[in-house]
């Protein structure tokens, strides 16, 4: 009688943690892709669910951090409880910047939106033999991921030298802090830790490690619509698109990596989302009478690539360089486009020609250091 109580109570246990990882990843991604619903007018559907996965993200690391390093309470309950009252601030921040739309109608709006999508990309795949195949083995591979990550406990050296034991200490102490380590780990009290806390979160709800190896299976998925939104931007066909997407994926590293708890996958990715965000689709709708992109116009594309780099930075040692290898990228192009002699010769703006190096700090530099800057530190 006293272990088929004892049982009872372990399952119910185990039901409960399910239930409430389960209900604060719908609330955090539902929260942030409402709030992301009314920008569509310039971030694309695909860019939305990347934006809405960058935030949920930021706000996981965000949360985390708060507990574990200013008030050494990261719980699970904690933790849930501060993640609700965020998502409910931003749904309650979403509806009144639009309080024509009542939340029920803002909800049907949103699943017509996935329901017309899906049947648009059932609607091309279709039509392409080979790619509804290679699209039929995606999901099989996905599937199969999901149950190799269920089935079988972490085992990759890496994740078992330092990445799984820096969450493990972060559960144990109830902090993010300087651990007294053995010699040959010490490092780990030095080492980015963001995608050890997106580990952190993939276990402290459920009290178990036993979807910890499919933390990195979000970030391939999301490097697929990465690459999808990419190419469409460049214009390419969008059978095309999809088969370069699919490409990314069946990437040997991909595949090998993707239930494991490594961090070089997300890292390629966040790299990848970063570069997407900056990308301007139709910069028309952007520019001024001068042609040249506004910042302060798509300041909501800038500042998630800027989220997305900030997440990266604190990823991996070697974050810095992207972090320079991005900026540079944005300072150059500003810079060519308002410092060109042809810009100049071409503008009809009376002394134009001498306010280039302050047009380019104003409308270039600013707004590049508040929206991109800003955001990563």
């Amino acid at each position: 009688m006293e272990t088929t109580f004892l049982n009872e109570a372990l399952y119910n246990s185990a039901f409960i943690n399910i239930a409430i990882y389960i209900s604060v990843n719908f609330f955090l991604f539902y929260s942030w892709y409402f709030f992301l619903f009314k920008k569509k007018d310039y971030l694309s559907f695909t860019e939305r669910l990347i934006g809405t996965f960058i935030l949920s993200l930021t706000q996981i690391i965000f949360t985390e951090m708060l507990l574990g390093v200013v008030f050494k309470k990261l719980y699970a309950m904690p933790l849930f409880l501060l993640n609700i009252s965020i998502s409910s601030g931003v749904l309650i921040l979403a509806l009144k910047q639009n309080q024509r739309i009542v939340p029920r109608m803002q909800t049907t709006l949103i699943l017509q939106e996935f329901k017309n999508k899906i049947d648009w990309f059932f609607s091309v795949i279709k039509g392409d033999l080979v790619l509804l195949c290679i699209f039929g083995l995606f999901l099989i591979s996905v599937c199969w991921m999901i149950f190799l990550g269920y089935l079988f406990p972490s085992y990759v050296w890496d994740a078992l030298w330092y990445h799984l034991p820096m969450v493990g200490y972060i559960i144990q102490n109830g902090a993010i802090q300087e651990n007294p380590t053995p010699f040959l780990i010490s490092f780990i009290n030095t080492l980015p830790k963001n995608i050890e806390l997106f580990f952190l979160w993939n276990t402290i709800f459920l009290k178990s490690d036993i979807v910890v190896d499919l933390s990195q299976l979000p970030f391939s998925i999301a490097g697929v619509l990465a690459i999808y939104s990419i190419c469409i931007k460049l214009r390419i066909k969008r059978e095309y698109a999809i088969y370069s997407s699919l490409l990314f994926f069946f990437t040997p590293v991909v595949i090998l990596q993707s239930t494991t708890n490594y961090v070089d996958i997300a890292v390629s990715v966040l790299f990848l989302i970063a570069i997407n965000f900056l990308m301007y689709d139709e910069p028309k709708n952007y520019t001024d009478n001068r042609g040249f992109i506004n910042l302060r116009e798509i300041k909501i594309p800038i500042l998630l690539s800027g989220l997305t780099t900030g997440i990266l930075l604190g990823s991996k040692l070697s974050g810095p360089l992207f972090v320079v290898m991005l900026s540079a990228v944005i300072i150059i192009q500003e810079s060519i486009k308002r410092i060109n002699p042809l810009n100049i010769i071409s503008s009809g703006h009376k002394g134009y020609r001498t306010s280039n190096n302050k047009c380019l700090i104003k409308e270039g530099l600013i707004p590049y250091l508040i929206y991109f800057i800003t955001p990563v530190f």
